[in-house]
């Protein structure tokens, strides 16, 4: 049974695939990206893609991809991805090579094999020991405006009050 095979007797029109989702190489219960979802679109690590990639479904890139990519669902950079382009998806993994920004509706997760070089914008961002990110990054989805922490308990707060005639210094007398 090859990869674009769908395991059924249908009969397919002539010169056209159906494809299947395939359990990714190396895949175990890790709890990375890569383990939980599996991938409809792959790209080999022989395959070089110039330009713009859509897709409604899950993308693992183990090959070279320039331009812009745009997943609703999943995006995995593999270990051998080598990227140079924008991304944008619910969820992206990166264990290869990204050069490029990053957007994220869900979750950006760069495993201890990956690299980002640019900026991420997601409300979730994961960075494994080892991984490389050279960026800026801004969490996204928080519309609060942040308060600034109250003192604790018991902590006498710095207050500017003018000093009493008595203590102040000739210069402040004027």
């Amino acid at each position: 049974m090859g990869i674009f095979d769908s395991g059924k007797s249908a009969k397919a029109a002539p010169g056209s695939m159906t494809a299947r989702t395939v359990s990714q190489p190396g895949s175990s219960d890790s709890g990375t990206v890569e383990s939980k979802h599996m991938a409809s679109t792959i790209i080999g690590p022989n395959s070089k893609i110039t330009g713009e990639i859509w897709s409604d479904e899950n993308i693992l890139i183990n090959g070279q991809v320039e331009g812009k990519i745009r997943s609703s669902k999943v995006l995995i950079i593999g270990k051998s991805g080598n990227v140079k382009a924008e991304l944008e998806a619910d969820i992206v993994s990166v264990q290869g090579k990204v050069s490029g920004n990053c957007s994220a509706s869900s979750k950006v997760e760069i495993t201890s094999t990956g690299s980002i070089f640019g900026n991420i914008e997601a409300p979730a961002i994961a960075v494994a020991e080892g991984a490389i990110f050279r960026g800026a990054s801004k969490m996204k989805g928080d519309t609060t405006t942040a308060k600034p922490p109250l003192p604790a308990q018991g902590a006498h707060p710095k207050v500017s009050a003018p000093l009493p005639k008595d203590r102040q210094t000739h210069d402040q007398i004027k």
